[in-house]
């Protein structure tokens, strides 16, 4: 029974280091502007976030079929309240897997922020480009102080008639 756990703790680990591996990309395409292939990447995370949710459910799955084989019941099915009920071996794998797996979510974490920050600081550019080809938002010409702009069309909200 503990081996399903391990096998899903591996299975969660091998999932979660090709998240890195692919945040790791996108950084890389953030840095050359490569839309495109950036687009393309992001569909491959969008299907290992799939697998990891699928994955996150198995573990889900065998740590209660664990927990009702030792005869525990309990709705909290995680790997920490598995440790009195494995034993020395297993509990140091599935500690050195938990690690690993702690390990990789921090460098992901790390990762996605700093693709963040690039994100923001390409939209940064961008706008600014786009303020700076807009001649409409920024008047440059010179306009004489004592000819102020007439609006002849102004209409008020308020029927002076009535």
């Amino acid at each position: 029974m503990s081996a399903n756990i391990i096998q899903s703790l591996a299975q969660l680990l091998k999932i979660q280091q090709s998240l890195n591996k692919i945040a790791s990309e996108k950084t890389e395409l953030l840095k050359r502007n490569e839309i495109q292939q950036l687009e393309k990447l992001l569909e491959k995370e969008e299907q290992q976030v799939h697998l990891l949710e699928k994955a996150e459910e198995a573990r889900h799955e065998a740590v209660l079929q664990f927990m009702q084989a030792k005869g525990v019941e309990s709705e909290e099915a995680t790997v920490s309240s598995l440790y009195p009920l494995l034993s020395e071996e297993d509990k140091a794998l599935v500690e050195k897997l938990q690690i690993k797996l702690m390990e990789e979510l921090i460098q992901l974490k790390e990762r996605n922020e700093l693709n963040e920050e690039l994100t923001k600081q390409s939209l940064y550019y961008v706008n600014a480009s786009l303020t700076m080809l807009n001649p409409e938002s920024t008047s440059v010409t010179y306009k004489r102080p004592d000819h102020k702009k007439q609006d002849n069309n102004r209409q008020s909200i308020f029927d002076s008639k009535a």
